[in-house]
């Protein structure tokens, strides 16, 4: 096998609005109905709006890859979510971050079960400064959303990438 082995986690994803924000922070509805399937990756902006806030959750199922060595391992990759994002993977928390477009890439082979359940929330804030005054009307959207690729990475050994995508050893 050529390393690493790519597995992308395109779809089906559910998503799921669990909270929605006001102008001034305060959660207006809690896990509410809107759900919709989609593929990775999702800009929210085309079918919730572009000056939506809130908390939405992504969810898919997958199979542990089947025939894995001793030396391989299992990495869970995502190049990009907009704003804050919480991952977990069988219901037990993977990673925090916060930030326009961050990387993660969290090695999860022993977390692995034959049949799982990846949830990442993101939460898109309402801006520090928002209820003060109107946007602008020509204020550009922010992307929101998944909006770049997940995707599982069978690598042998403890193969790192430094950010350029080289690898590492």
């Amino acid at each position: 096998m050529f390393y690493p082995h790519v597995i992308r986690l395109r779809g089906p994803w559910q998503r799921e609005v669990r909270v929605r924000f006001d102008r001034q922070g305060t959660p207006l509805a809690r896990i509410s109905s809107e759900s919709r399937r989609v593929r990775l990756p999702d800009d929210w902006r085309d079918d919730l709006g572009p000056g939506f806030r809130g908390r939405v959750r992504y969810t898919r199922h997958f199979h542990r890859p089947s025939g894995l060595e001793p030396y391989e391992r299992v990495w869970l990759i995502c190049e990009g979510a907009d704003r804050r994002t919480a991952w977990t993977l069988n219901g037990l928390p993977l990673h925090s971050l916060q930030g326009n477009s961050a990387l993660l890439e969290v090695e999860i082979t022993t977390r692995l079960e034959r049949r799982n359940e990846l949830c990442i929330d993101v939460e898109l804030p309402p801006p520090p400064d928002a209820g003060k005054d109107p946007p602008h009307p020509e204020a550009a959207p922010l992307t929101a959303g998944v909006i770049r690729e997940v995707r599982l990475e069978i690598r042998a050994g403890p193969v790192r990438r430094n950010l350029a995508g080289a690898a590492e050893k």
